[in-house]
């Protein structure tokens, strides 16, 4: 029983971080725009297929199993940090597209008076991406029946910000219990223009230095990828000696510590 209990358990975890990654490289990127077709098992299915494809190529070359490791485990990120920097991007977008939303939602509720029209009227508007994105998404789960609290909770989820929490919780309560709405709005819109006065005054981001880090980190693969492929000479001193193997796997795993670190930088949460 213990042991059925703890695959259960384990399978959860497991479906949990699932969804981490697809929200945070699926939905936040809106990876569906570029490439239809995607899902989370299907992204990581060509993740390994990298892996395991430049795992071989390296092994050929050096006959070193852990160099082939490093290696392969640094090209397969290279994805990854695309995909960070355009989800940091749109965060940085959809943090400004904020004041408008609202701005959308409150005139039209004086028209509608009815929150889900709102959201359909302001699907129809020229919002720019990725919220645009975001509320469509929103307003079709919605229409196929999903409940409209988990719709808002999966639209906080995408955009990720402290304040948006805030807007979902206010609006899934004045849904539920019927508040005054109107005011509602109003009070939040007020908020979120002192909160963008306040980021603005101590312009307080960390999406630059990810960028730089990222732009850094993709400089580094080109440079080590013409000092061991288009090189001969270096190439055979990092594939064929024990020392060059030994730099190229020191290099390797201080790459992968740098990428989490960068994934694990505060930012100014709005």
């Amino acid at each position: 029983m213990y042991t059925k209990l703890l695959r259960v358990g384990n399978y959860e975890g497991l479906q949990q971080k699932l969804g981490d990654f697809n929200i945070k490289y699926i939905e936040q990127t809106t990876l569906r725009r570029y490439i239809p077709w995607i899902t989370v098992r299907r992204f990581l299915g060509i993740l390994i297929m990298i892996f395991v494809s430049c795992l071989f190529l390296i092994y050929m070359k050096s006959s070193s199993i852990w160099l082939g490791f490093a290696l392969a485990s640094v090209i397969t990120f290279c994805p990854l940090i695309l995909l960070d920097t355009l989800r940091q991007y749109n965060y940085q977008k959809t943090r400004g597209e904020l004041i408008h939303f609202l701005s959308l939602l409150s005139q039209w509720y004086m028209v509608t008076e009815d929150i889900i029209k709102c959201f359909d009227k302001i699907s129809q508007q020229n919002l720019s991406e990725p919220m645009s994105t975001y509320i469509d998404d929103f307003v079709i789960q919605v229409h196929s029946g999903l409940e409209v609290s988990d719709a808002l909770e999966i639209l906080g989820w995408k955009i990720e910000s402290d304040f948006f929490d805030t807007i979902v919780v206010n609006i899934d309560q004045a849904i539920q219990n019927r508040g005054d709405v109107g005011v509602m709005l109003d009070n939040l819109q007020e908020e979120c223009y002192r909160l963008q006065e306040e980021f603005n005054r101590r312009k307080i981001s960390t999406i630059h230095d990810k960028i730089i880090i990222y732009c850094t980190m993709i400089l580094v693969l080109i440079i080590g990828y013409h000092f061991l492929v288009l090189n001969s000479v270096t190439e055979t001193f990092y594939f064929q000696t024990l020392l060059g193997q030994a730099l190229v796997l020191a290099f390797s795993v201080i790459y992968v510590i740098g990428f989490f670190i960068t994934l694990g930088l505060s930012r100014l949460e709005y």
